[in-house]
Parts: structure tokens; sequence; C-alpha cells
């Protein structure tokens, strides 16, 4: 394995080999996942290579990934999907020293989750390139929010910078995306202003938190008066 950076998300190869090669490779990774076998990725590919040991953590055909941990010991197995009924904690603790410490490892296990969640396509346009595609929080980390699945996007990347942006919402009520009113649907390329119809929901709690700062920050624009102009 090559050109692995800091994120140890490793995609399933997709190439133009002879049939059934792709998925032996999968296969042959994955086989080490339950033999807890290290495999050596490889950063960096040049004469300043560095080599470092990993193990499989996790395997997910719908994410179409794999999950690495870097240890010098085997890791305890990754729960792609845990307890879909488990208490939703809409405020994460997060300590600057922990979040930047351990922040590579917990977002990688949410990217792996949303990824798994949402089949690896845009939760909206369906879009199923993962190269374009983000894993974006809807209570976002800087106001405290979990790295839970279910406060999670799967976003093609127009899409998910236009959310953190404030430009769009999904209303927990009607289920439906709502624009700000400066934002047209073909100014995002929006074919629906659904999810598509097989993608999940984000839990409740989220979206409610999400929508009512979408909607307070539509009323500040609303409410702020135009600078006079003279003439």
């Amino acid at each position: 394995m090559s050109n692995v950076r800091s994120a140890p998300v490793y995609s399933f190869p997709m190439t133009r080999r002879s049939p059934g090669r792709d998925r032996s490779e999968i296969d042959a990774v994955a086989a080490l996942l339950g033999a807890q076998m290290p495999l050596f990725v490889i950063e960096n590919v040049g004469p300043l290579r560095r080599v470092r040991l990993a193990w499989v953590t996790a395997a997910d055909d719908a994410a179409q990934s794999f999950l690495l941990e870097f240890a010098p010991r085997p890791p305890a197995p990754f729960v792609v999907q845990p307890d879909p009924e488990r208490p939703f904690v809409r405020a994460a603790r997060r300590t600057r020293r922990g979040a930047m410490t351990h922040r590579l490892h917990r977002d990688a296990g949410f990217t792996f989750r949303v990824l798994h969640r949402y089949g690896a396509r845009c939760a909206i346009s369906g879009i199923p390139v993962k190269e374009v595609l983000d894993a974006a929080h809807v209570i976002p980390v800087a106001d405290g929010g979990p790295d839970d699945e279910r406060n999670g996007l799967l976003l093609s990347a127009t899409l998910h910078r236009a959310f953190d942006a404030g430009l769009w919402a999904l209303n927990p009520a009607t289920r439906a995306i709502e624009l700000d009113p400066r934002v047209r649907p073909d100014d995002l390329r929006l074919a629906s202003l659904q999810l598509r119809p097989d993608a999940p929901y984000p839990h409740e709690d989220a979206l409610t938190w999400r929508y009512q700062q979408f909607r307070h920050e539509a009323q500040s624009v609303a409410e702020t008066p135009c600078p006079a102009v003279s003439l």
C-alpha cells in the first residue's frame, strides 16, 4: 500500500486491471483483520519515504474502505455500526490538547462510519466519487458537535462548503432542504430539495440545532439595514 497520508482511511482499489484482481486485493487486506496481522504503509513515496506499521481495524463494502490504525500492537476492532438507539450526546467534551492529540483517530472513525451510513455516495446528489465527498458535521466541531455518525452527512465538496457557510439546512419538521434567500437551487446544482430516497437523516437533535442556527442567521441578514448611499 502506498500514497496513504495521515488519515488512516484507505479506499478500496478501483482500477482497470483484469476482473477479480481488485477484489482479490480487497479480500487479502480484509483477511488481515481477522488474522490480527499488520501491514506496512508507505508514505511519501520517493527517497524520503516513510514506512509505518499499521493494523486493519475495519473493512466495509458499503464504505468501500478500510480503516487503519498505526500502533505497535493489535488494537481492538472498530465497530462500524454502533447501536442506533444509543443516547445522542449533543455536546462532545473536547479539550484543546485532547482535540489536537486525538483528532486524527476520531475524525477517521467518524468519516468511516459516515461513509458506511451513506454507502459512499453524496446524501443529496448521489455522487459516488469518494475523492469529492466529505463527511460533514451537522453540529460543527467548533460548537462541540460529536463525532457521532448520526451527526454527519456525506456531501460533495461544493454542498459541504455551502452547508458550512449557512447557505442551506434541512428542516427537521418537513425534512426538506431550505436555502438562503440569496441562493437558488441551480446555483448549487440541486436537482432536488430532499435527501436521496435511501439516505438516512441525521439525528433529530442535530438537525434541530443546525436549523435553528440557519434560521437565526437568515433573520440577522434580513434585519441588517443596507448601507446608505449618497449621490
